[in-house]
């Protein structure tokens, strides 16, 4: 009976153990898409008086960061050398499209603007920085 009992209890163990329970991690990175076309450089064109939807596809491992405490991606939108403006989901210019979670965390936004003339001028230089964990990237949007 003991002898039942013991490849009963080895069974069991070579059983848990032979699970695939390795955490998988998630590359962090952000990708931006205009018109279905990534922009692989850190820097887009805007002209004058046009309306630009801007798709964020976002990366990111599933844990909170400890230096922010924060488990989320952040989005900011700043002229150069100012303030940020901390852009929420389903804002005026911010919709989060989908978020995604098994591995980590696939979220796709849409950032929307109207660089109309009122406000923007030509030459003037913004940022669109996407932010999570201690990953950040940013895109230049220069307006022409």
């Amino acid at each position: 009976m003991k002898k039942v009992f013991y490849l009963a209890f080895i069974g069991l163990v070579l059983l848990f153990t032979s699970c695939d329970d390795k955490p998988t991690t998630v590359t962090p990175g952000t990708r931006f898409y205009v018109e279905g076309q990534e922009i692989v450089n850190d820097t887009l064109e805007v002209p004058l008086n046009s309306y630009q939807e801007i798709r964020i596809i976002s990366y990111s491992p599933n844990f909170v960061s400890y230096s922010t405490g924060y488990f989320g991606i952040t989005y900011t939108w700043r002229r150069i050398n100012e303030y940020p403006t901390y852009l929420t989901a389903n804002s005026q210019n911010l919709v989060i499209l989908s978020n995604e979670q098994s591995e980590g965390t696939k979220e796709v936004a849409e950032f929307r603007m109207l660089f109309s003339d009122t406000i923007y001028q030509v030459g003037d230089l913004y940022k669109l920085r996407v932010q999570f964990c201690d990953y950040e990237r940013t895109l230049n949007v220069v307006v022409r």
